[in-house]
């Protein structure tokens, strides 16, 4: 084999390498994701996703910022909410009157002060209410 020809090899493969970390780091972001979209109302801490997904809390953090950039996930407050969760709010919140107010999100919700607050503020940074 020539010279060239390794080369050209040793590209393929860190092509083939890197196709494979990037399959891995989508099926790993979509778990998150998911985790994140069954919670709910009440989404976990970063360092309690680390727990339960068995991933060092860098790792959560990072899939929660790709999440932020695909617009999947919005930060409001240090908590941060599935997009679809905040979407499904929003639509409770039109039977209700306006203005929206955190008792309205906190009953609607069943959750604490604290992430109704959170969930509100998402949802008039987002233009949903």
């Amino acid at each position: 084999m020539t010279a060239t020809e390794t080369f050209l090899l040793s590209l393929d493969i860190i092509q083939v390498v890197g196709q494979v970390r990037a399959q891995k780091r989508e099926a790993f972001y979509q778990l998150v994701l998911h985790f994140y979209r069954q919670a709910g109302y009440r989404p976990p801490s970063v360092r309690e996703a680390s727990r339960a997904l068995r991933a060092p809390p860098d790792a959560i953090r990072a899939m929660l910022a790709l999440g932020l950039e695909r617009g999947e996930i919005v930060e409001s407050e240090g908590i941060y909410f599935a997009v679809d969760t905040l979407r499904q709010l929003s639509h409770q919140l039109q039977a209700c009157s306006p203005p929206y107010t955190v008792k309205q999100v906190r009953d609607l919700t069943q959750t604490s002060r604290r992430y109704a607050y959170a969930m509100r503020m998402a949802l008039v940074r987002m233009g949903y209410i």
